[in-house]
């Protein structure tokens, strides 16, 4: 648990379902799944010539953890890392083609969340309006530019 200050300096008690840990054996299994799901459902795009984007979205926790507004943490938020996750997801779809467009949802969660903005709800792993409103933002940004999704 944590409790995150907003931008009016109100304190919100918060409790984060996971924390930063290393990806266990099992959760490593899970991705070569995902990458096999992944890989059928690209397939099927690029025979309908459909551009295939994924987006990462983070937990509440890798988005707050270090952040100036989480102002009290328990000692197990305060000590954990978030794990790379993100980056073997980038690698993951780079390894199928690179045609795969790819979007970490990361710093833009963070980013609003260190100006006071609740990107999630207090209790609950579900986005607040204003993080449903960051996500369509930075998908927008993504398909609107010239090059396309990365």
């Amino acid at each position: 648990f944590g409790t995150i200050m907003d931008a009016d300096g109100r304190r919100w008690p918060t409790y984060f379902v996971s924390v930063g840990r290393p990806l266990s054996s099992r959760e490593l299994g899970a991705l070569e799944k995902t990458r096999a799901a992944l890989a059928a459902a690209y397939e099927l795009c690029r025979k309908q010539d459909v551009k295939f984007l994924v987006a990462f979205a983070p937990t509440a926790f890798r988005t707050y953890a270090g952040l100036s507004t989480l102002v009290e943490a328990s000692e197990e938020v305060r000590n954990a890392v978030p794990n790379d996750l993100p980056g073997r997801m980038r690698n993951l779809l780079a390894g199928i083609s690179s045609d795969i467009g790819f979007i970490d949802l990361t710093p833009a969660f963070r980013s609003e969340a260190e100006q006071g903005r609740l990107i999630f709800l207090l209790d609950d792993i579900h986005w607040t309006p204003h993080g449903h409103r960051v996500v369509a933002e930075a998908l927008h940004k993504t398909l609107a530019s010239p090059a396309g999704p990365p």
